[in-house]
């Protein structure tokens, strides 16, 4: 048999033997590894729903507190555990706790100038106001009832006229006492 004049001869470092590729301990040789480029790196999950959001802060776990395990939803366990932390010293806590407080105090502060412009154009630019019950829509007592609801949870008393609270026959102040202590 003549041999093809194109194949190239093989040589010695063409042998039917497997490559080396570990060590003498089993590791991979350098160059050798399966994968170069490495572990893939974690994949963060960002495709959130905000209602999962919500339902994961508004379902109730049992707490265990000083006074025993008590049920809560995980939104007021953690505000409870950060202000836990806050109170012991934890630096961190307490920037959150007050990032917390100055936008509750923004949202508070919205809330009220809402409430007063509306108060205001509702029943005190409306020449024919007469009374809640009369002048006004259901939908409108409604909204007001709301506002005044919201604020007087944050500020007990101030708001409580326009809720109906006190006597029948007593005259409603429209807009809150002002707090003279």
């Amino acid at each position: 048999m003549s041999e093809d004049p194109n194949k190239p001869t093989s040589g010695p470092s063409e042998s039917k033997q497997p490559r080396k590729t570990r060590d003498a301990r089993g590791r991979w040789m350098k160059g050798h590894c399966p994968n170069p480029k490495g572990r893939a790196k974690k994949q963060r999950f960002t495709d959130y729903n905000p209602s999962d959001r919500r339902h994961f802060f508004s379902t109730q776990v049992e707490v265990m507190t000083a006074d025993g395990p008590q049920m809560m939803t995980r939104q007021t366990a953690l505000l409870n555990k950060n202000f836990e932390l806050a109170m012991n010293g934890k630096v961190t806590s307490m920037r959150m706790m007050m990032a917390e407080i100055n936008e509750n105090n923004q949202q508070l502060a919205e809330l009220r100038v809402h409430y007063e412009r509306r108060l205001a154009e509702l029943v005190l630019d409306n020449p024919n106001f007469k009374n809640f019950d009369e002048s006004l829509t259901v939908q409108q007592r409604a909204e007001l009832f709301g506002l005044a609801a919201t604020l007087n949870h944050y500020h007990p008393g101030q708001y409580g006229a326009i809720l109906g609270e006190g006597h029948a026959n007593e005259e409603r102040p429209l807009l809150p006492t002002p707090d003279v202590r």
